[in-house]
């Protein structure tokens, strides 16, 4: 897999997949809605950590300045 992503962006993604995380382990996100975001964590960590989005790739869009 080749990085589509900035690495301002990975990092965006992460931060937001904790603070998400952080509210719902201190219960100020209700359960219900939690759990489904928590999926959506998954997916914001995954391809944070691996820089590559593949709704970018999809798309077309190329993000990452050394691959261009």
């Amino acid at each position: 897999m080749k990085f589509n992503m900035t690495f301002g962006e990975r990092g965006i993604r992460m931060m937001v997949g904790v603070l998400i995380t952080v509210l719902h382990m201190t219960d100020i996100i209700p359960e219900y809605i939690g759990i489904w975001l928590m999926l959506v964590v998954v997916v914001l960590m995954v391809t944070g950590f691996t820089g590559y989005c593949p709704i970018y790739a999809i798309k077309g869009w190329l993000k990452h300045k050394d691959m261009a």
